[in-house]
């Protein structure tokens, strides 16, 4: 029992002193007051378990002190009020202040006994209880919130699992597009458009991605774009990338504005973000996007935006090292035209359309005359010269929609598609060799050279690809007899001096 003190409150000392003889053999402490004020002061000095109240007392009566005190069921004391009257009003209201138990005076003291060992008792098993309560519901209250720490850990990890495989899934989705037969530009589009997609990604619909190109490493070209004037794109269509790091025009409402020192971060003030492409330390463009300016900086978010740009740049690589590899396979490394590979996959194409359609078409043999000569008189470097400047002199002379080829050495291929008449071949023989007669000025070297051109047609010298390229090196080599600058259309009586 955590308090044993009894206190006794009676304006008689007979009565009190017969209440000590009573129970001081029981164990209790007792304590003693002659009204209820002095009473209320024992009281909350000692906090007894047991007050045994006389109702009828000068200074403070029973009732008052009971409403002192406060009396409720949950109280760590019991109340037994000793009455010699009995009114029923009065009863009542100590019944209603929660008084345990009344006893009438003169009392037994045997009965009186065992009704303060019973209502303490009653007393010690309802504090006892609800302490055991009070521990339980501590207890649950633990395991609860222990609980709710492990389904919030739970939920945190899988909001992480479902993050990172809707990270993936976009991930994914970039590398499935780059797989296909698609161009850089095509897949910086299809990008940008999935990234404005994602829904928990808190960016704006408007942004747009950079990829530096050509011979400038410091000038970047908009492959991308969403949500931007006609004004913005002009402004910022091709910038410095140091003056423009973050192009921040592009992101920002307002006038243009000639450079930008913004420091690089990936959220910057004024509303955007900015993630560079990067391969090692070869930044190969931007990532610009519109934000939310009071939106707060998402790790996250960010973390995705670097791997989407980290993607972007190992892409960017591979389609160029496959452009370069694609340009190595079908196109001369000198003249930078079409090679004989490609010429010959041209040339079926152009044969399969023609067939199609029933159109007609022209192949030309081209001999450079007097090439070796040049060569071995002023050295391979300017004949390397001379082949390059002759491609862009055959190219020029040509339509855009024709094909001009090197076959190799001092040899060059034509095809002149939509074929009318012979006419319109025989003015782009006669520009082809006017062209190829002007002198060539070559680092100070002044050098001349000719053409000699053999010329198939289809459908007339020939039903495929193979029989139309033999019967055009057959006239080159009837036009080169002549010795000077010429054309020879192939004709049937070439097969007969042959044979």
């Amino acid at each position: 029992m955590s308090n044993s003190y009894i206190l006794i409150i009676d304006d008689e000392e007979i009565v009190r002193e017969l209440i000590y003889d009573t129970l001081e053999d029981a164990g209790y402490d007792l304590i003693s007051a002659e009204n209820g004020q002095e009473g209320l002061e024992l009281f909350k000095k000692h906090q007894p378990i047991l007050v045994i109240l006389d109702l009828k007392m000068p200074v403070m009566d029973g009732v008052e002190f009971l409403s002192s005190v406060k009396l409720t069921p949950s109280s760590q004391f019991s109340v037994i009020v000793l009455t010699g009257h009995g009114d029923d009003e009065e009863i009542k209201t100590c019944f209603r202040l929660g008084v345990y138990a009344f006893q009438r005076k003169p009392f037994n003291v045997y009965e009186f006994k065992g009704l303060v060992r019973h209502s303490i008792s009653l007393k010690i098993i309802q504090i006892n209880f609800e302490e055991c309560v009070k521990d339980r519901t501590a207890k649950l209250e633990a395991a609860n919130k222990q609980l709710e720490s492990e389904v919030s850990v739970r939920k945190e990890a899988e909001e992480n699992v479902k993050r990172k495989y809707n990270i993936q899934k976009v991930i994914s989705s970039i590398l499935s597009m780059s797989l296909k037969s698609v161009s850089v530009d095509e897949q910086m589009e299809s990008t940008l458009n999935l990234l404005f997609s994602i829904p928990w990604l808190n960016i704006q619909k408007r942004g747009c991605i950079c990829i530096i190109e050509g011979a400038d490493p410091l000038t970047f070209d908009i492959k991308a774009q969403m949500g931007f004037s006609k004004d913005e794109l002009e402004g910022c269509k091709k910038r410095i990338f140091k003056e423009c790091l973050n192009t921040a025009n592009l992101t920002k409402d307002g006038p243009l504005q000639g450079k930008h020192n913004y420091p690089y971060k990936i959220r910057c003030a004024g509303g955007f973000c900015s993630v560079p492409i990067l391969f090692g330390e070869q930044v190969l463009g931007l990532i610009n996007l519109s934000i939310d300016e009071a939106e707060e900086c998402n790790i996250d978010e960010d973390d995705f935006l670097v791997m989407v740009a980290n993607t972007l740049a190992g892409i960017i690589i591979r389609k160029r090292m496959e452009e370069q590899l694609e340009k190595t396979a079908h196109y001369d490394m000198l003249t930078d035209l079409p090679n004989r590979i490609l010429f010959l996959d041209r040339l079926r194409q152009t044969f399969t359309w023609a067939k199609r359609y029933n159109m007609k078409f022209a192949l030309l043999f081209i001999d450079i005359n007097r090439f070796k000569q040049v060569n071995d008189t002023f050295g391979h470097h300017i004949g390397d010269m001379l082949l390059k400047e002759i491609g862009n002199r055959l190219s020029n002379n040509l339509r855009q929609a024709d094909t001009i080829a090197r076959m190799g050495g001092d040899e060059f291929t034509a095809i002149i598609t939509n074929v009318t008449d012979t006419h319109q071949i025989t003015h782009a023989l006669q520009r082809i060799i006017k062209s190829i007669d002007s002198p060539f000025l070559l680092d100070g070297n002044l050098c001349s050279v000719g053409s000699s051109i053999g010329i198939s047609l289809y459908p007339s010298n020939g039903d495929n690809p193979d029989e139309l390229i033999k019967k055009a090196d057959m006239a080159m080599y009837y036009a080169k007899r002549s010795g000077e600058s010429a054309y020879r259309f192939y004709s049937i009586d070439m097969d007969e001096e042959d044979l």
